[in-house]
């Protein structure tokens, strides 16, 4: 920490400009792929190909005051699982998201202080491939004595029916 009469260093100044070049340099050394031309697939390969299904989850929380806590969570699954009797390569695909937020801010009743605050944010999405998709999803908050929780959820279930 610099005291107030203190001067920063020229070491502290010049670190946003080193962290910048230091950046620079490890993008530019760092190696490319080249996959070369587009190949065509044979219809074997076509058949296998799957897209699966994907979940997103996000959850933020901020709180201010004398007191502030907070916490977040975030979870996240995707499942593909083949499909007996139906054409190999297709399967059934599950993506589930799962996002919390809490927070609460208090000055313990002290009104000479700038008021608390507390907010919450929660987003969750998902998708699944398939002919036959079926996704839920919900999102609530409540807030109840200067706490205010979120909670969301998204489920994507894809099915290929012929």
């Amino acid at each position: 920490m610099i005291a107030r009469n203190e001067r920063p260093s020229a070491l502290n100044k010049k670190s946003p400009f080193i962290s910048l070049i230091a950046s620079g340099a490890i993008l530019a050394l760092s190696p490319a792929a080249f996959a070369g031309s587009p190949v065509e697939l044979t219809n074997s390969q076509l058949d296998r190909v799957n897209a699966g299904a994907v979940a997103l989850s996000t959850s933020d929380a901020q709180a201010a005051g004398v007191l502030a806590l907070v916490g977040t969570t975030t979870n996240t699954l995707s499942i593909t699982a083949p499909q007996p009797g139906v054409q190999e390569g297709l399967a059934t695909n599950v993506g589930v998201a799962v996002g919390e937020a809490t927070s609460t801010g208090s000055n313990f009743g002290d009104s000479s202080r700038t008021p608390a605050s507390s907010a919450t944010a929660v987003t969750t999405s998902g998708q699944a491939s398939g002919n036959s998709v079926l996704s839920f999803s919900g999102n609530h908050t409540l807030s109840v004595l200067g706490v205010t929780t979120q909670s969301g959820f998204t489920l994507a279930i894809g099915r290929w029916v012929l």
